[in-house]
């Protein structure tokens, strides 16, 4: 068998199966983060394939078999997907799960979507393979913004006042959350995001209820509607037990949206971020407190965003269970400002998926 030189010595090439793609909005997103991981782990010397839960399996050879991915900018530049019925059919049939089964370690680059939501990883946990990243539970509490705010509160992580707001807004139920939406513009802006989902998709800063009726309008969903938070913004990666260096990002408007949060050129990045010693020392417990009351163990990794209120407070804006893994994703770049390289990260965080549980 061959063996691979790394810094530890020889090892024999892994058998790494990459999931990306899939049926999210943030499809692009993810088929350039498996991208960017295999063709990482191509240079390892590992035996790699390519696996999208809506197009099937491509094996890996040398660089030419790797796609080419260009990041859209505005959510409607991303093709719908087809139904999730088949990411399950193809999940399950018998070329991707035997090749599932076969792999040493499936990575798992998947964002939002079946991936997001638990669905894959709950096939994954069926077929009896190692995977990184969250398990089913801790995938789908993170994703869904109601579920994530009770397991931060009950742990004590600081979030900003919000309410919950059905798309149909009728019956007793509409009315009375509608009422409470007022109640809570009455006192400031307030930021309206799909219950479910990432990466800023939908999101937008309101002032009146008329505001919220006119984006509930355009279809995202059940929204919840948070505080605006005027303060400074960071986002802190986690890796295992280990919090990388804190990232401040500043946006060009109000909110972090969809098309700024991927054009770097956009807005602003210090990592290092600008603050005391024990300003930092207070947002690496928070993100790490964060981490694990959404279910996250040592064998996990994420990014953690925060943002502060006016008087510098910070509160926890959401737990990024599949943080992206583009050259321009935030969550590698704290990792290199830590003085890792990508392949340290790839390394690092498939070691974690092989180490084996405590507890």
């Amino acid at each position: 068998m061959t063996r691979v030189e790394n810094g530890e010595g020889a090892r024999p090439p892994m058998r790494v199966a990459v999931l990306h793609g899939g049926d999210s909005d943030e499809r692009d997103l993810s088929l350039a983060s498996g991208a960017a991981v295999a063709e990482t782990l191509l240079a390892r010397g590992d035996r790699v394939s390519l696996v999208d839960p809506l197009g099937g399996v491509t094996q890996v050879r040398t660089k030419a078999d790797l796609p080419r991915v260009e990041l859209a900018l505005e959510p409607s530049e991303i093709p719908p997907a087809p139904g999730r019925g088949r990411c399950f059919e193809v999940m399950t049939s018998a070329e991707v799960a035997g090749g599932l089964r076969q792999a040493d370690v499936v990575f798992v680059a998947l964002t939002g979507g079946w991936g997001g939501d638990g669905h894959i990883q709950a096939l994954l946990d069926l077929m009896e393979v190692r995977y990184t990243g969250p398990g089913a539970a801790a995938a789908s509490h993170a994703l869904d913004k109601l579920v994530a705010r009770r397991l931060l509160h009950a742990a004590g992580v600081p979030i900003a006042p919000a309410v919950a707001v059905s798309a149909a807004l009728s019956g007793p139920r509409g009315r009375a959350e509608l009422r409470a939406a007022a109640d809570l513009l009455r006192q400031g802006p307030a930021v309206a995001k799909p219950v479910r989902g990432g990466g800023s998709l939908h999101v937008e800063l309101v002032r009146t209820v008329d505001e919220l009726h006119a984006l509930l309008a355009v279809g995202p969903g059940d929204l919840l509607v948070e505080r605006y938070l005027p303060g400074r913004e960071f986002t802190v990666g986690i890796v295992g037990d280990r919090a990388l260096p804190i990232m401040e990002v500043t946006p060009p408007t109000a909110l972090f949206a969809y098309g700024a949060k991927r054009l770097p050129a956009l807005h602003s990045r210090k990592c290092p971020a600008p603050i005391p010693a024990g300003d930092a020392a207070v947002l690496r417990s928070l993100a790490l407190r964060a981490h694990r009351a959404i279910g996250l163990d040592h064998r996990c990794y994420s990014r953690v965003d925060l943002r502060c209120d006016g008087t510098g407070a910070p509160y926890c804006l959401e737990v990024n269970a599949l943080p992206g893994l583009t050259e321009i994703s935030m969550f590698p770049q704290a990792a290199a400002t830590a003085g890792w390289s990508f392949t340290d990260l790839i390394t690092t965080i498939i070691g974690l998926t092989l180490a084996p549980r405590t507890g």
